[in-house]
């Protein structure tokens, strides 16, 4: 089983979610504000999308 994450494109956070979300849940998690920055930019990927996205991640993502 493949874990899902999310990130932040505005404050480049990243996060691995810890179970597996129908798709009811990931589109309520994604209307939510980012718990670091208030954003509303949050985006749920697949292990093989966030490899594949175009938009490069920087080590502040890694950063509590």
């Amino acid at each position: 089983m493949e874990r899902l994450s999310i990130s932040c494109d505005s404050c480049e956070r990243l996060w691995t979610l810890p179970c597996v979300l129908s798709v009811y849940e990931q589109q309520a998690l994604e209307t939510r504000p980012c718990p670091h920055c208030g954003a509303y930019t949050l985006t749920v990927f697949e292990p093989q999308e966030l490899v594949a996205a175009s938009v490069p991640r920087s080590w502040s993502a890694f950063v509590s």
